[in-house]
């Protein structure tokens, strides 16, 4: 991460010219020219280069990544924000004109994700003042308060999306959120949030009799008719089991490490392609494999998921079992996706296994950075019994 794709992504994947970071890089790792920024991309990559520079032990490489923080959260701020009444907008031009104007759930919680990361790495006090912004945005235009939660977003031209289907995803991202702002802010309010997100989890978004976790509901609440409503995707069974362990951990709560629990265990259950050591797209509430298909997300959700079970499992034979899982699983990673000594990789095995990227999409690298920062915690923490 710090020898070959920060560096790579600090020389290829900044817009130097207009501010910003770019959209995704060709498979030769140079820059791949679109005519949209998305909003996510920028927010994931302040928080890729923020947490760099809060755990980078060479000064020369970590003034880099402060710098390249600080331009992207620049760029973010100036360029996306619509006002109180419009919150962040979806994509801008390259050179930063709007474009996309409409107001994601999904977007306005990496923002949140950002602010909090770089108001760690940097102690700007205009990262918690955007952030408050953007709640108070969430709460005054979003909010759902006859069934909880929120709703999509805004259209592009201002119109609440209350016709669904309604998204888990954007909730997850929230709660993940959340955790980092108290981390940040210490404010009793962020768990306060937290809380009623993990509540919709267990009420709303987990079928505990199935163990799976829906994507796509009513306004309710409820399972979305036809085959959407049956989609489940193994990649966020593992990325909810890891943010629960994190909520569990801080709220001191023993029944969310439990639905922890479940949603890692039906992942595996259902969603591991055994032979390889991945995990599939989708799979439906039965279990059935419904997208063979394996994108690079997933498998660093199960690394992250791993080290959350090895730490936090209910049993000595769960964390065990975990603990052995999660080297296989970061060999998983570089034997079938990272380009080796590059810094960039194959984003999607189709179902025979086979390379079917076109492309480097910025945003994974906000999965893989993750993943492997909380790998190198694990292993720092357990040096006693693992060296």
């Amino acid at each position: 991460m710090f020898e070959s794709a920060l560096p790579h992504w600090h020389a290829h994947g900044i817009d130097s010219e207009n501010g910003g970071f770019a959209e995704r890089l060709t498979l030769n790792g140079t820059a791949d020219p679109v005519d949209y920024k998305r909003i996510r991309v920028q927010a994931r990559q302040i928080y890729v280069f923020s947490h760099a520079w809060l755990i980078e032990r060479d000064p020369d490489r970590a003034a880099k990544w402060r710098a390249a923080a600080a331009q992207g959260f620049d760029f973010l701020t100036r360029k996306y924000w619509q006002g109180p009444e419009r919150g962040w907008a979806r994509t801008v031009t390259p050179a930063g004109e709007l474009q996309d104007t409409a107001a994601d759930s999904y977007d306005q919680a990496f923002v949140l994700f950002a602010c909090a990361w770089y108001y760690l790495a940097s102690r700007d006090s205009r990262a918690m003042e955007t952030a408050s912004k953007t709640l108070d945005f969430l709460d005054r235009h979003l909010a759902c308060a006859e069934h909880g939660g929120y709703y999509d977003g805004l259209s592009g031209t201002g119109e609440l999306l209350r016709g669904g289907p309604r998204l888990q995803n954007p909730h997850m991202h929230l709660l993940e959120a959340m955790l980092v702002l108290h981390q940040a802010g210490g404010s009793n309010t962020f768990m306060k949030r937290a809380g009623r997100i993990v509540d919709l989890f267990r009420t709303r978004f987990f079928d505990a009799g199935t163990r799976s976790l829906g994507e796509y509901f009513t306004a309710e609440w409820l399972p979305a008719d036809g085959p959407a409503g049956q989609i489940v995707e193994p990649g966020h069974l593992l990325e909810w089991s890891w943010i629960l362990h994190n909520y569990a951990r801080v709220a001191g709560s023993a029944q969310a490490h439990d639905l922890a629990q479940m949603a890692y265990d039906s992942a595996l259950a259902s969603g591991l392609h055994a032979d390889r050591n991945l995990f599939f797209d989708e799979i439906d509430r039965s279990g059935a494999v419904l997208r063979a298909s394996q994108r690079l997300w997933p498998q660093t959700e199960a690394v992250k998921a791993h080290i959350a079970a090895a730490e936090h499992g209910a049993t000595a034979g769960d964390r065990e079992s975990a603990r052995a899982r999660i080297s296989p699983a970061v060999d998983a990673i570089f034997d079938n996706y990272l380009i080796s000594d590059t810094g960039i990789w194959n984003d999607q095995l189709d179902a025979a296994g086979k390379p079917v990227s076109t492309f480097v999409p910025a945003t994974s690298l906000y999965h893989l950075f993750l993943a492997f920062a909380e790998t190198l915690q694990f292993y720092e923490a357990n040096k006693p019994e693992y060296y």
